[in-house]
């Protein structure tokens, strides 16, 4: 206490002299306040790792949704580009003497149930699928009068979109799976991760096929 005023000073003639306390004393707290300091901070601390927890893993969940999404996409295009090239030999053929072995590729990819990417048999029947696509239109372009008739432009300008759709589908899909990997094996989402049994995933690989030009002109 530095002025106690219920003592009356001692000398009147000098007027008011406070009496000031100039012994040293300790700062303290209750017992009680540093526990509830120490509990309010293990609480904090507690929210902020349980938020952060909860956001790495939401952020994985929907990057793994987003990867699910192109990966359907692209199957269901790899199937409408198969039923495509199946009709376009279909509506030909009559026409058009094609090779045993490529009608019989073109059959069995329409019966394909599933493309999974990373998968040695999807690799396999999307090369076919590239082949098949390349022989068909290479030897159209031998039958200008009926690669000129409706129907056959129309299936060939759907083959073009569709091989287009699938490169513009299968370069979200593998910039999505770059930047999953590079997550989960980024701190603090590895420890995320590893809690969640999370795995790199693989990537959809072109063809040696699918990287060459294939004509697809009908004039």
């Amino acid at each position: 206490m530095l002025l106690d005023t219920r003592k009356k000073s001692t000398d009147a003639q000098e007027g008011f002299n406070p009496n000031v306390q100039n012994d040293v004393v300790a700062a303290g707290a209750p017992a009680g306040g540093l526990v509830l300091f120490i509990l309010l901070s293990i609480i904090t601390i507690g929210i902020f790792a349980a938020c952060a927890w909860f956001g790495k893993r939401n952020k994985l969940n929907k990057m793994q949704i987003t990867i699910n999404q192109a990966a359907s996409n692209i199957d269901v295009q790899l199937k409408q580009r198969a039923d495509t090239l199946h009709k376009l030999v279909e509506a030909s053929k009559s026409s058009v003497k094609f090779e045993k072995n490529l009608i019989t590729d073109v059959t069995s990819l329409r019966s394909v149930k599933g493309y999974q990417p990373g998968d040695a048999t999807t690799n396999a029947n999307i090369s076919k699928m590239d082949v098949a696509q390349a022989k068909i239109l290479a030897t159209l372009e031998n039958y200008p009068k009926l690669e000129s008739t409706t129907t056959i432009r129309e299936l060939m300008q759907t083959a073009d979109y569709l091989e287009r759709e699938i490169s513009a589908t299968r370069r979200v899909y593998n910039a999505s799976v770059s930047q999953f990997n590079g997550e989960i094996y980024t701190w603090p989402s590895e420890i995320v991760a590893r809690h969640l049994k999370l795995h790199n995933l693989p990537f959809y690989i072109a063809s040696e096929e699918d990287r060459k030009d294939v004509s697809l002109s009908i004039e």
